[in-house]
């Protein structure tokens, strides 16, 4: 027999995780900058995740709702050409 939590929807069961004040205290914190050159910051996946502390869990990775959030509020990933890896460049408001 499943547990409760691997009966629910898989997205509804990540959104358990996802506490939306942080996603307000990074949004107030930051704004959206599409060139890693004229960023003040760049989060790499491992640095986001420790921000929201949104490590993947058995019923999924939280940084996927998180990400969500953070697209529908202009935040894009870019590939980087410093780290050569994606990055979420920012900059501090």
């Amino acid at each position: 027999m499943q547990n409760e939590e691997e009966q629910k929807d898989p997205k509804e069961a990540l959104r358990a995780y996802i506490i939306d004040s942080k996603v307000y205290a990074f949004v107030t914190r930051y704004k959206p900058c599409y060139d890693e050159f004229e960023a003040d910051e760049a989060f790499t996946d491992s640095s986001l995740r420790k921000w929201f502390n949104a490590y993947p869990k058995t019923v999924g990775d939280p940084l996927t709702l998180y990400m969500d959030e953070l697209e529908k509020q202009g935040f894009r990933m870019v590939a980087s050409a410093v780290l050569n890896e994606p990055v979420l460049p920012v900059k501090i408001i």
